[in-house]
């Protein structure tokens, strides 16, 4: 048995749905050639135009805004604070100045280390990270030691020798998305003015 064929008026019907099928694509085929489209084409353009823009300025907005509420510490040591004990570990106090907007409580951890050698940064064994908090426009202070140097090295820089080593003081930070990491190094027997460690990544802050 053969596939039964259309009738008359099958076969009528769908050459007129053909026919209305091919007169709406030329229909749309002049519409993309015609002003209509190439305005609603710009109108396109135009708004993903403004929603970049809009988009770029609430951000701009949001960062400004950020910046002028945020905290930002800065980290120095007190010189005059260095001190030695019985054990030969020697410790500082460490300058925590927010010079932000905003008060902000933060993570703090840092280290002395004596060497012989002259190294370029300390990225590891810091101490254990404590919390502490401080208001904008205030400083706070916390203590870096070492490990103990021993009895004879500490006497060496108490009584100012030449030539026995560096001192290293690392510092690390951390408040909300910010983080802060600063190495000095101390070329004994002064325990002023010191010099960035010589690795430059040693040193940085958000």
């Amino acid at each position: 048995m053969g596939d039964k064929k259309p009738t008359e008026r099958e076969a009528s019907k769908y050459r007129k749905a053909k026919e209305a099928v091919r007169e709406c694509l030329s229909r749309y085929r002049e519409e993309l050639k015609g002003p209509l489209f190439q305005v609603q084409i710009l109108t396109l353009l135009a708004l993903l135009w403004y929603a970049v823009v809009a988009r770029h300025a609430n951000d701009l907005t949001r960062s400004m805004m950020r910046a002028a509420s945020r905290p930002a510490i800065a980290l120095t040591v007190a010189p005059e604070t260095f001190s030695f004990d019985d054990e030969g570990k020697v410790s500082a106090a460490i300058v925590a100045d927010d010079t932000g907007k905003g008060a902000s409580s933060y993570w703090e951890a840092g280290r002395i280390v004596f060497s012989t050698d002259r190294l370029k940064a300390l990225w590891d064994n810091i101490s254990r990270p404590a919390r502490r908090f401080v208001f904008a426009s205030k400083s706070d202070l916390f203590i870096v030691s070492s490990d103990s140097m021993g009895e004879s090295i500490a006497k060496d820089i108490t009584s100012q020798r030449e030539n026995i080593g560096w001192l290293y003081v690392s510092v690390w930070v951390w408040y909300g998305d910010y983080r802060s990491f600063v190495c000095w190094e101390y070329k004994l027997p002064s325990l002023h003015d010191p010099q960035p460690c010589q690795d430059p990544n040693a040193n940085y802050a958000d």
